[in-house]
């Protein structure tokens, strides 16, 4: 939004700015396929520059280097380094501080194209290292980084509990059950918290009743027929 709407004005929100101004709705247009297309950025600039489709890196960024996965002495991190001023910094960690004044990777052009040169000098260094270690470091001088959590660890990190992306709801046979919350947050309109799955059946009559308008008599027809559990 800080890049969107007029150069004075506040930031849009597309479709409900133009309704709120001009009083008129509009179609939303907005297929799964578009979407991943456009999460594609860079790689996707590439493709259409390049007019060939760019090789794969795994979990390595392809035009930013070092900015991947790492493994460490007890577990995995990734290790984000967006400019030259962070490869320094990440230099000095390293105890190799002549590193980032290398022609060969003083700038990110040549480290991305000494990749593998660059790779060889710095996981050594980094194995040989606990994850708690590097993330206390990489974060005290400023370098993006992030323990590679399992899905249970990821639900269960401080971070998910301060954001209540995980919530507690009563069930009826189950008793407290967890949920994944919703990851929107508004400050006027919050929506609405999660309710337990629902029974087989729970919710047969107030569906017949209210969303297709069945009488009584006819909802217990259906249940009669086997129709409706």
């Amino acid at each position: 939004m800080a890049a969107t709407g007029v150069p004075d004005g506040e930031p849009m929100l597309a479709a409900l700015i133009a309704r709120d101004r001009d009083g008129v709705g509009q179609h939303i247009d907005m297929a799964l396929y578009d979407c991943q297309l456009a999460m594609l950025a860079n790689v996707g600039s590439a493709a259409l520059v390049a007019g060939a489709d760019p090789p794969r890196f795994g979990n390595s960024h392809q035009t930013v280097v070092p900015y991947q996965l790492f493994a460490a002495a007890d577990g995995a991190l990734v290790v984000a380094v967006g400019n030259d001023r962070q490869f320094d910094g990440l230099c000095d960690l390293l105890g190799l501080p002549g590193l980032a004044a290398d022609p060969r990777f003083a700038t990110n052009q040549a480290r991305v194209r000494n990749r593998l040169e660059l790779l060889a000098l710095i996981e050594p260094p980094i194995a040989a290292r606990t994850v708690a270690d590097w993330l206390g470091a990489l974060r005290g001088a400023g370098i993006p980084c992030g323990e590679v959590r399992g899905v249970g660890a990821a639900l269960a990190a401080p971070e998910a509990w301060a954001r209540e992306m995980v919530v507690e709801v009563a069930h009826p046979t189950a008793g407290q059950v967890p949920l994944i919350a919703s990851p929107l947050k508004l400050s006027e309109t919050p929506v609405a918290a999660p309710v337990a799955p629902p029974l087989l059946g729970e919710h047969s009559d107030e569906v017949l009743r209210d969303l297709l308008c069945l009488a009584p008599e006819r909802i217990m027809t259906l249940r009669q027929a086997g129709v409706v559990f």
